[in-house]
């Protein structure tokens, strides 16, 4: 069995029993390969003691996707609303 140790599987395209570093207490015995994304050096040797292949890999950076959004609304604002902003403004720059 492969397991994979990485912090968020977001990202990690590998088949296997993902497992969250910050869990480990000790190696799973049947593991017959462990990949580890990050550095987590007291995993590398507990599986290194018991003979299983381990690679460590450096954690992939995820690349937020972000896209800009304009919205345009029909709204306009009644004319109480207008004389209790013109109000506050008028209070504030008294307080100025």
């Amino acid at each position: 069995m492969k397991i994979i140790y990485a912090q968020k599987s977001a990202g990690i395209d590998e088949k296997g029993s993902f497992q969250n570093p910050k869990y480990f207490d000790r190696p799973d015995v049947n593991a017959t390969s462990v990949l580890i994304y990050g550095d987590y050096p007291q995993i590398k040797a507990a599986y290194d003691a018991l003979g299983v292949e381990v690679e460590v890999r450096e954690v992939p950076e995820r690349k937020a996707k972000v896209e800009k959004i304009t919205v345009q609304l029909g709204v306009e604002t009644s004319p109480e609303l207008e004389k209790v902003l013109a109000d506050t403004k008028a209070e504030c720059e008294k307080v100025v």
